[in-house]
């Protein structure tokens, strides 16, 4: 993991990515693997391709609010709104503090043509 954070830190997000690409069978996608590939998949704008990732990770962590924001993210970025409001809404279940999400599903709500709907969650609530 440390080769990826240098990597990482250099800027070398493709080169850190394929390390951790050739790491993940060898080490059974253990979930701390999986996430930093998920989160570098997010960061070079591969939101598909960390959907992958993601969908391993909720089975293995299905009550980590996080991953289904991470998740929502993802389908939103790749216009899969009504998807990416479900993620987002279970995000919020299970982590009721979390804005972010609350702005997801808003967002995701006005791609879907319903602007009403997503006013309380753009205004916080």
């Amino acid at each position: 993991m440390g080769e990826v954070v240098r990597l990482h830190i250099s800027n070398k997000i493709a080169e850190a990515v394929s390390l951790l690409e050739r790491a993940l069978p060898r080490a059974n996608a253990k979930p701390p693997l999986l996430e930093a590939l998920v989160r570098l998949e997010m960061q070079r704008g591969r939101y598909r391709e960390a959907l992958s990732g993601l969908r391993q990770l909720a089975e293995l962590a299905p009550e980590s609010g996080l991953i289904h924001h991470w998740t929502g993210v993802c389908l939103e970025k790749t216009g899969q709104w009504q998807e990416g409001e479900r993620a987002f809404q279970r995000a919020l279940e299970l982590e009721p503090g979390r804005s972010e999400a609350r702005l997801g599903v808003g967002i995701c709500l006005i791609r879907q043509g319903r602007p009403e709907e997503a006013i309380g969650h753009l205004e916080g609530g």
